[in-house]
């Protein structure tokens, strides 16, 4: 909830009721914050998303990636108990598959990309993904 000098956080508790607590002090900067995306328009293609998953965003395709998670790799030199990921001896997608997905998915400047995997830091391509 955003009121007049910052941001809430507002919660119902079955013992102790309604309360609020301030999580941001400066309304004017999670303002800010917000952007005016496009409204996504109705799916036309009959193919999607299929198609999009196989070739990309097809034009009829209104809606946008916002994040690409791009798993670059399974294997890890951690032994973390809380990571989901499974550890395998798979080899690593090509730099050149990397860049065909990324040029599919991804708008330069605006859309994020998260590398993910096993460990990306374990790529000795890791500077020419990045």
């Amino acid at each position: 909830m955003i009121k007049d000098d910052g941001v809430y956080l507002e919660k119902t508790c079955a013992e102790h009721g309604n309360y609020s607590v301030l999580i941001w002090k400066n309304k004017k900067d999670i303002l800010s914050w917000y952007g005016k995306a496009e409204m996504t328009g109705t799916l036309k293609n009959d193919l999607c998303p299929a198609y999009c998953a196989k070739n990309g965003l097809c034009h009829e395709h209104k809606n946008s990636t916002c994040c690409v998670l791009l798993e670059v790799t399974e294997r890890c030199d951690l032994n973390c108990r809380f990571c989901f990921a499974d550890k395998k001896n798979s080899p690593d997608i090509s730099l050149e598959k990397i860049k065909n997905e990324i040029s599919s998915f991804v708008i330069p400047g605006k859309t994020l990309v998260q590398l993910s995997g096993g460990e990306p830091t374990l790529r000795d391509d890791l500077p020419q993904i990045i």
